[in-house]
């Protein structure tokens, strides 16, 4: 676990140039109509879906660590086994709710 901060803080630092992509100067305005309001929304929407790919990608890569370095221990195995099924999850999950949010711009728009 005296690794888990390291290995996320070079995670961290190699995905900034993603949200760095997705970053875009916004002029500061009131809300002039609902298309606004939906437009914050997909861009708010796209830089969590970002965040949570770039998060889930770590994790994928951790539990592949954890299954390597298992050495045949059955409690590492399961304990990689979850991490991996979760962060497979978390990736359905972030996937559907992009697509839930584009369903729901097209209905608006």
């Amino acid at each position: 676990m005296k690794k888990i901060f390291p290995i996320l803080t070079v995670v961290i630092l190699l995905a900034l140039p993603v949200f760095a992509v997705n970053a875009q100067q916004v002029p500061p305005t009131i809300f002039q109509g609902p298309q606004d309001v939906i437009n914050l929304i997909t861009r708010v929407t796209n830089w969590l879906f970002t965040a949570v790919l770039v998060l889930s990608a770590a994790f994928l890569i951790f539990a592949g660590f954890k299954f390597i370095t298992a050495g045949g221990s059955a409690t590492d195995v399961a304990s990689a086994r979850t991490m991996l099924i979760n962060a497979l999850i978390g990736v359905v999950v972030a996937v559907a709710a992009l697509g839930l949010v584009n369903v729901v711009r097209t209905i608006l728009q």
